[in-house]
């Protein structure tokens, strides 16, 4: 039990440490981070087990200590199901909100790690009369990737490439879950605001 609060302690003074440490080194990043990006989601298995393309955003509150934190949404359209009438449309919706660690450097190049929760919708449009229409799972993103900005100090757009493993919860008949990776490679620009 004491173990656990001397860890706890050792990382809020860390934490502390490495923000003043920031600022001094002049690495200071705005707070807040519009990201918009375009990628490949990779399924693990469902309707439209191929790789689909992706669009989406993320919105990220930047601490001086590294840490980050925020949402993110994704639009996966999988495609169609052929059937006798109208064709039935898939959509994916990925929400999560979540924690990045950006690590410290004096270049416009940093790498980051993060994680979060949140859920994915699969949606389908023109469903015949008693099947359900959507269907929400649980989600937790383990994402890294590397951030590089047009400058080191004080930057106001960089690059954003990621690689994600989309954990995704399915339910199966019986009331059993399975954890399914779904793995994301994704890019786009993110616009730095605020002083």
């Amino acid at each position: 039990m004491r173990d656990w609060r001397y860890a706890v302690a050792l990382a809020i003074v860390t934490t502390l440490a490495s923000a003043d440490a920031a600022w001094a080194q002049g690495r200071y990043i705005r707070p807040y981070e519009l990201n918009l990006h375009a990628g490949a989601f990779f399924p693990d298995q469902g309707p439209g087990d191929d790789t689909e393309a992706m669009l989406g955003a993320r919105i990220l509150v930047n601490l001086l200590s590294g840490w980050s934190f925020g949402g993110s949404f994704d639009w996966i359209p999988r495609g169609e199901i052929p059937t006798g009438g109208e064709d039935v449309d898939i959509n994916t919706y990925l929400y999560s909100g979540g924690v990045e660690y950006n690590f410290a450097s004096q270049s416009t190049t940093r790498l980051f790690i993060g994680g979060g929760i949140g859920a994915a919708t699969t949606k389908l449009s023109d469903v015949p009369e008693g099947f359900e229409d959507s269907d929400t799972d649980l989600l937790v993103p383990i994402a890294v990737g590397i951030k590089w900005f047009d400058r080191p100090a004080n930057p106001a757009w960089g690059i954003r490439v990621e690689l994600r493993d989309n954990l995704i919860w399915l339910e199966r008949g019986g009331g059993d879950t399975d954890a399914t990776n779904n793995f994301e490679v994704s890019g786009g620009i993110s616009f730095l605001l605020g002083e």
